[in-house]
């Protein structure tokens, strides 16, 4: 299991007011951590660099809740759509300010991404992200590498497969003290018309069986 899909590696709140949605979320019992600015290539091979974008997280055992937002609008406007990718705030913000990211996690991303090819389904290259995070040390850059797809294949979702190449700096103890006593995330809603083949396609995702539940469909992850 460890080679595959086994855990909720994030979800993400995009938001028109970082600030505002923070101050909502804190009155509801959650602890954040300090801004951070993603960075991401803007071309294959590139250097991660930052987009324009902040985000403040909600860290628990395994995984967090991210609140992200435009923060650098003069930024942002320089870089097309296509150059952010899976990571453009815009698209859905059209629809509506709210929960749309959603990250499945993995130990080992060149297995998941290989499967995945083998499906059809047509995964991106893996590609780098970084962000500076603050730690008991001093700043240091978080790792990560991600596999999306392509656009429209997932209309229901920001959704990528993660693997964390630091997650030292992501899971901090210390960030997962929250006043509401949450400890972790344990399963994400997907609201979608076609439920029985929206699950079939996450079961490909996640190599996981799906089960139904009344009029839900269940993938269950390892953790």
């Amino acid at each position: 299991m460890r080679q595959d899909i086994n855990v909720l590696h994030h979800l993400g709140i995009v938001s028109r007011n970082l600030q505002a949605t923070i101050s909502q979320y804190e009155r509801i019992g959650f602890f954040f951590t300090p801004l951070t600015i993603p960075r991401i290539p803007l071309q294959a091979g590139g250097t991660p660099e930052p987009i324009g974008a902040g985000n403040r997280c909600a860290i628990s055992r395994n995984n967090y809740l991210e609140v992200l937002a435009v923060i650098d609008a003069g930024r942002w406007a320089s870089i097309t759509r296509e150059q952010r990718g899976p990571f453009d705030l815009d698209e859905p913000l059209s629809r509506y300010e709210g929960l749309h990211v959603l990250h499945l996690g993995t130990d080992e991303i060149d297995h998941v991404r290989g499967r995945l090819q083998r499906s059809g389904l047509h995964p991106s290259n893996i590609r780098a992200f970084q962000r500076m995070v603050d730690t008991p040390d001093g700043p240091r850059m978080m790792r990560a590498q991600c596999v999306s797809f392509p656009h429209g294949a997932n209309p229901e979702a920001l959704l990528q497969i993660a693997q964390h190449e630091t997650p030292e700096l992501v899971l901090q103890p210390r960030y997962m003290q929250h006043p509401n006593g949450a400890i972790s995330i344990t399963g994400v809603i997907v609201c979608v018309q076609e439920p029985a083949e929206v699950a079939k396609k996450y079961g490909i995702y996640t190599n996981q069986p799906v089960r139904r539940c009344s009029a839900s469909h269940v993938v269950q992850l390892g953790q």
